[in-house]
């Protein structure tokens, strides 16, 4: 995601919470809540980034996966999977099942990463 994609999810979110608080902000407000809105996207990124570097051949990995439509939105819940090899997309685990459901797990959607299997 680069610079102008989050300064546009910031801005979007500033006029959520601007509606959501029922009044306007200055515009110097606004950019304070966008500037801390894009540092919480960046320090993400960077979490995901060392998470995504530490899975090998066997950990145990935790994903998001969407679960279906509530009210809110997509709904997403957490499933995990033993990482099988590196994929051009990201990396191919094994959801387990009779067959081996396939997952992949990407910078956007890992939450944890457990230790190898034994």
């Amino acid at each position: 995601m680069n610079y102008r994609d989050k300064y546009e999810l910031a801005t979007q979110a500033c006029k959520q919470q601007q509606l959501k608080n029922g009044h306007d902000w200055t515009f110097e407000q606004c950019e304070e809540f966008k500037a801390a809105f894009i540092e919480g996207l960046h320090m993400k990124e960077t979490a995901a980034r060392e998470l995504n570097s530490r899975i090998r051949v066997g950990s145990r990995v935790t994903i998001l996966v969407p679960a279906g439509r509530g009210r809110d939105g997509i709904e997403y819940r957490q499933r995990t999977g033993r990482a099988v090899m590196r994929g051009p997309h990201g990396w191919v685990l094994n959801m387990g099942g009779r067959y081996g459901t396939p997952a992949v797990a990407t910078v956007e959607n890992i939450v944890r990463v457990g230790k190898k299997a034994r």
